[in-house]
């Protein structure tokens, strides 16, 4: 069994990563190396993915195992659609906040969106050490239309802000978005 490979702390942060990404499991016991945690995550340069990393690497076959990319893309395509209509009235756009509980989730749909989903315009906002409170608020106020933000010519024309359930869950002010998705529940302790 896949399980008997993992230690007890791990089995649920791994189970709770494939009900997002059934491949998981599998790829880990594949390759034991990669682990999927927070530190290790944090470490990539996610801009700057090499080719040979494992999660460009098998991000197709991470994508494929995932059905809530099925139902992702047709919100997707529904929201683009009411945006074609409310631009042609000359009004905004439709804009998305996209949060998952999981690093790794956040990763591999970031990536998902540079890779496939080229004609959507992302900014990321994590709980990395790289990313410091100050910076993620600029972000985010940039992605609410604050002009005031450094951030607001990167953020505000951006589709989706991609975020970690935790920064959606700390009073953030969602007025700018007329779609939030949940991609995963935070129903367990934090990994």
């Amino acid at each position: 069994m896949l399980l008997n490979s993992f230690s007890k702390s791990n089995t649920a942060y791994y189970l709770r990563l494939t009900a997002d990404f059934a491949v998981i499991l599998y790829l880990h016991t594949k390759y034991p190396d990669w682990t999927f945690h927070a530190d290790k995550v944090y470490s990539i340069n996610w801009d700057r993915v090499l080719k040979d990393n494992f999660y460009s690497e098998h991000l197709p076959t991470l994508i494929d195992s995932c059905t809530k990319i099925l139902r992702l893309n047709k919100i997707l395509d529904d929201m683009r659609q009411r945006s074609k209509e409310y631009i042609a009235k000359g009004e905004r756009k439709e804009k998305m906040v996209l949060a998952t509980a999981h690093l790794a989730a956040l990763s591999i749909l970031y990536l998902y969106f540079k890779q496939f989903k080229k004609d959507w315009k992302v900014v990321i906002v994590s709980a990395s050490p790289k990313m410091d409170i100050k910076k993620r608020i600029q972000v985010i106020n940039g992605f609410y239309s604050r002009r005031d933000s450094p951030y607001y010519d990167s953020a505000f024309d951006a589709d989706i802000l991609l975020t970690i359930t935790l920064c959606v869950g700390t009073g953030l002010n969602l007025v700018a978005a007329s779609t939030v998705v949940l991609f995963d529940l935070l129903w367990m302790r934090k990994d």
